[in-house]
């Protein structure tokens, strides 16, 4: 048994896990620490519109720089990779700049849509925080691939002790009875990161704010990534962010509070180990595919450590979380602690199946894993429009809780079939 533990340690994957899960789970501690403050003098409203602010910055942010930042991770020079960074940060400002257009338009020609009436003059921070976001994705990419794990868990570090000290500082002011700070300090968070990454990292801004004949060219062997991988990423995005988006339309922003605070609870193991050991993965992925390695094994062994390491902490939620919950918190997220406990059981399979998806972008295997995120939308829409119809929040949950499990179920069978018809 202890030969078996040190050959698994041993291994590459897991050790420069180890690394990354030790810095993120300082940088999921700080939330966490200050979350135990923050809930009991924020409302559930105010989580709600911070969740419904930090949801549409993420589902727009993975797509707005083309999903290029996997080619920086993937490709085989690092003249190609800086090229392409260029290119990206082009697209990234291209799309920055529609956004605050269309947002403009939205709020002018739609200011009674239940969404646009609860951002309110927040709708307009958007595009900058977009456009930070994925920036952030594309230099943490470069740092990624040349194995600078430590800057990359000092940037999380920095962006969190911010996002978190900064509503933490308005609590003295009285400052938390808007919902204010919590989105303040997210963006402030956002851009103190970005400027310690552009430190730790060369990277030479693009002279031309458009695209060239010759952007295009280098573009040309990539096209899968911007045709195939960004629509299905904006899909994955839109199918995961959905529940939060249903609960701000049809169970107002109190309740998308408790559901929000469920999902983070339900992703702080995702965040200290599974999040780490998906960054490391691909990277030893990519290597094991241009060396014509076994990716199957490869993958099984990842998804394994990953199910057995999961175990624990969501049988925890499951049993004890509505009790820990509003104890830790305050009695006010009883209904959080009631929506992660019948959540957990679908966490704890995305916990192993997720970190290892991005092995279909590796072999290529870009259009199956579209027509995942395309089945994944399609169900989530469907429950969706339940919900508008009849559901109760906790009916749309049960449905989204068997919806889940089926997904990763198949998912996982995907993944399967990709590593193993690349062999």
């Amino acid at each position: 048994m202890n030969a078996v533990l040190k050959k698994i340690i041993s291994h590459e994957v897991v050790r420069n896990s180890i690394l990354l899960s030790g810095g993120t789970v300082l940088a999921q501690l700080i939330p966490l620490a200050f979350m135990l403050l923050l809930s009991r003098y924020y409302s559930n409203a105010s989580f709600g519109l911070y969740n419904l602010f930090y949801q549409i910055t993420v589902i727009i942010s993975v797509v707005a720089n083309g999903r290029l930042e996997q080619v920086v991770l993937t490709t085989k020079t690092d003249e190609q990779a800086d090229a392409i960074m260029v290119i990206a940060t082009k697209l990234c400002l291209q799309a920055g700049a529609v956004l605050c257009f269309v947002f403009a338009l939205v709020k002018l020609c739609f200011p009674q849509v239940a969404l646009i009436n609860e951002l309110q003059y927040w709708l307009f921070l958007l595009p900058v925080a977009i456009v930070l976001n994925a920036q952030i994705l594309l230099l943490s990419a470069k740092l990624n691939r040349s194995k600078q794990y430590r800057q990359i868990i000092s940037s999380k570090l920095v962006m969190v002790a911010l996002t978190n000290i900064i509503p933490a500082i308005f609590i003295a002011t009285k400052g938390f009875e808007t919902p204010a700070p919590l989105i303040l300090g997210y963006f402030i968070g956002l851009m103190f990161c970005i400027l310690y990454l552009l430190r730790k990292t060369t990277f030479v801004w693009p002279r031309r704010f458009l695209f060239t004949p010759h952007d295009r060219l280098k573009l040309k062997p990539y096209g899968q990534f911007l045709y195939y991988s960004t629509p299905a990423i904006l899909i994955d995005q839109l199918a995961a962010s959905l529940p939060i988006l249903c609960f701000a339309s049809f169970y107002g922003v109190a309740a998308t509070g408790d559901l929000g605070f469920a999902q983070r609870i339900l992703v702080i193991p995702s965040v200290l180990v599974a999040a780490a050991v998906a960054q490391v993965f691909v990277k030893q992925a990519a290597d094991y595919y241009h060396q014509q390695k076994n990716l199957y094994k490869l993958t099984l062994r990842a998804f394994v450590v990953l199910l057995l390491m999961g175990v624990v902490p969501y049988a925890v939620i499951i049993m004890y979380g509505h009790a820990i919950l509003p104890f830790l918190f305050g009695a006010q997220w009883a209904n959080a602690a009631a929506f992660a406990a019948l959540l957990a059981w679908s966490g704890m399979l995305k916990f192993a199946v997720s970190p290892i998806s991005q092995v279909m972008v590796v072999t290529r295997h870009v259009k199956l894993q579209s027509l995942w995120q395309l089945l994944a939308l399609v169900g989530n829409v469907g429950l969706a429009l339940l919900a508008y119809v009849s559901l109760e929040p906790l009916q749309y949950l049960r449905g989204l809780l068997w919806l889940d499990l089926v997904l990763y179920s198949v998912y996982f069978l995907f993944i399967l079939y990709s590593v193993k018809n690349y062999n």
